[in-house]
């Protein structure tokens, strides 16, 4: 039971480490904005609700780069704490070298599995409320500086989100509790971290995911690697325009039968390795 108190408190840190950057950094820089705008006269100060409605509308184009500002410092703050501790952080995330052979059937894989995300979406009976809430959220995401946003969901995204959500959280909780227990959890706090109903649903199936292949390879590369891939794709397919269910029925087919040769051509590929092809820290 001690195990498990230490796992959740140390989770509970992280966590709320992760939740305070992101306060503190849109604080910082929504005032900082608002001062600027006010101080130029951009914004009108004769109504308060006027006024806070052109700094709302100012401050939406820049949500990325906040988002962006918090992840990096945070990921450096995880980094100091390991540091302070005398932890190698690469050691510490379970960040490994894994066989070359195995980038193709994990990026497959992946692209795969962003496919049987859009189709199951695109077929369910989704309240067209809910839907319109979700896609006025994830539109938010590239309201301002077009590469920032890229950038950030990417390659910033797959990088952070993995090394605090499984590289750290999960790998402290399985530390104090059963594996499954630990996974979870990492991943409804993964889902959670998302905001919008629709995301952290499928966010949370998306981490244990992550989880199984992070189990499956040993290395959180695995995981960054095929997230990347994942938002990547995310993005390439959102150009697609709408196609009929048909089309959707067939996607979601072809992405099930995918997913399943992709996995077994990934374990193929990890039983033809000796364990310290992706035992080497990543350097």
């Amino acid at each position: 039971m001690k195990k498990v108190f230490i796992a959740l408190g140390k989770i509970f840190c992280y966590f709320t480490l992760y939740l305070g950057t992101q306060v503190i950094v849109s604080v910082v820089f929504s005032s900082t904005l608002a001062l600027w705008l006010v101080g130029t006269g951009a914004v009108s100060t004769v109504d308060f609700v006027t006024m806070q409605m052109e700094l709302s509308t100012a401050i939406m184009p820049h949500l990325m780069t906040i988002v962006l500002i918090a992840n990096v410092i945070c990921l450096l703050s995880i980094w100091l704490i390991l540091a302070i501790r005398k932890k190698k952080f690469l050691n510490e995330i379970r960040l490994y070298k894994i066989p070359n052979k195995l980038y193709l059937p994990l990026g497959i894989f992946a692209l795969a599995l962003n496919m049987l995300t859009v189709s199951i979406m695109d077929l369910l009976p989704i309240d067209p409320a809910l839907m319109e809430s979700y896609n006025a959220s994830s539109d938010l995401l590239f309201t301002g500086n077009i590469v920032v946003a890229v950038f950030s969901v990417v390659i910033v995204a797959p990088v952070f989100e993995e090394i605090l959500f499984r590289g750290i959280i999960y790998t402290r909780a399985k530390a104090g509790m059963p594996i499954i227990v630990a996974a979870i959890l990492s991943s409804l706090l993964f889902g959670v971290a998302h905001g919008h109903i629709i995301w952290v649903i499928y966010a949370t199936l998306l981490a244990l995911t992550f989880v199984y292949l992070f189990e499956l390879t040993g290395s959180l590369l695995t995981c960054i690697y095929a997230h990347f891939i994942y938002n990547a794709s995310g993005l390439l397919l959102s150009l697609i325009p709408d196609v009929s269910p048909m089309v959707m029925t067939g996607l979601l087919i072809a992405s099930i039968l995918i997913i399943a040769g992709s996995h077994t051509a990934i374990k193929r590929q990890l039983n033809n390795q000796q364990s310290k092809s992706y035992t080497t820290p990543e350097r």
